[in-house]
């Protein structure tokens, strides 16, 4: 095999690994992210009314605060 042609696809196979990688690592960090959102999700249907969920991951702090019950005058 001519070595010319040979570094050419060695090139190109070296790019094409290079992409696949990088595709697959975004790919991971994507889903990663659905997950850690799906649990919290989750988690915060199951508290009462009224409560307060704090989570840390990774340095940031997520709060969330389920629905309080309505006080005050009725709407009607």
């Amino acid at each position: 095999m001519d070595p010319v042609l040979s570094g050419v696809l060695v090139a190109l196979a070296g790019a094409v690994v290079r992409l696949l990688y990088q595709w697959i690592t975004c790919r991971t960090v994507v889903r990663l992210a659905q997950l850690y959102q799906n649990g919290a999700s989750e988690r915060a249907r199951c508290l009462p009314a009224g409560s307060r969920m704090t989570e840390r991951l990774a340095g940031q702090e997520t709060t969330i605060e389920v629905g309080t019950p309505h006080t005050g005058s009725s709407h009607g």
